[in-house]
């Protein structure tokens, strides 16, 4: 393991400054002890593989940016509420001794989930996430548009409202520095494989369409980063 990210980060990678030396560590369904998700890591090494993997990395580069990165909590919804606790206690953990971790990364695969839409509990633990003196990053941002009409124009429209929504609230805090989408361009979307549309028509979950054309997400996307 040590190998391993001491491979990935090392100083024949110059252009690696961030780097998520453990992502997605957390999952409360697993039903493990401190909600860890069941790996080999975990079976292995115990729940130290975490603290071993950050310490690891900085010490193969002292120079990168080190992120904890993990999907599912944005939305106003218990399960969201649960993980968010179990990931604001790890990283406290973690932090108390010493590791070097220094962002969190919000996956932000985003559903619509409500009008007008609510992010108390993501800006909660936003604020608490800065009391830890850690940056934060929107890092694989996308719209799932599988419950939504088929009529393309409704569809983008509301996937936009999803986006300007999430950004000009998340984009208040101070401490987040990046957005990046999961693609730019509809035709590279993973929710096509991964939660079709029943009637089967493409998803439309980015900011460009196929053919690299603008979309109502786009523009939300652009309006809210001008905020800052």
């Amino acid at each position: 393991m040590l190998y391993l990210f001491s491979v990935l980060t090392s100083k024949r990678l110059p252009a690696v400054t961030r780097a998520a030396s453990i992502p997605e560590a957390i999952r409360p369904d697993h039903h493990n002890r401190n909600d860890m998700v069941n790996s080999v890591w975990l079976k292995n090494i115990g729940e130290d593989y975490v603290e071993l993997a950050f310490r690891a990395t900085s010490e193969a580069d002292p120079s990168a940016l080190l992120t904890y990165n993990d999907y599912g909590i944005e939305a106003d919804a218990p399960e969201q509420e649960r993980k968010r606790e179990s990931i604001l206690a790890m990283l406290r953990r973690v932090r108390k001794e010493h590791v070097p971790i220094h962002a969190l990364g919000v996956q932000s695969h985003l559903r619509p989930h409500g009008d007008p839409f609510s992010w108390n509990g993501l800006n909660t633990f936003l604020k608490e996430i800065r009391k830890l003196k850690m940056e934060v990053f929107v890092t694989e941002l996308d719209v799932d548009d599988s419950a939504l009409p088929a009529d393309i124009p409704e569809r983008d429209r509301l996937v936009a409202e999803v986006y300007r929504s999430y950004l000009e609230n998340i984009l208040r805090h101070e401490s987040v520095k990046a957005v990046l989408t999961w693609c730019l361009s509809d035709r590279d979307t993973w929710l096509q494989g991964f939660r079709p549309r029943k009637e089967g028509l493409p998803q439309r979950p980015l900011p460009f369409d196929a053919d690299l054309n603008p979309k109502p997400a786009f523009f939300a996307l652009r309006d809210a980063l001008s905020t800052r």
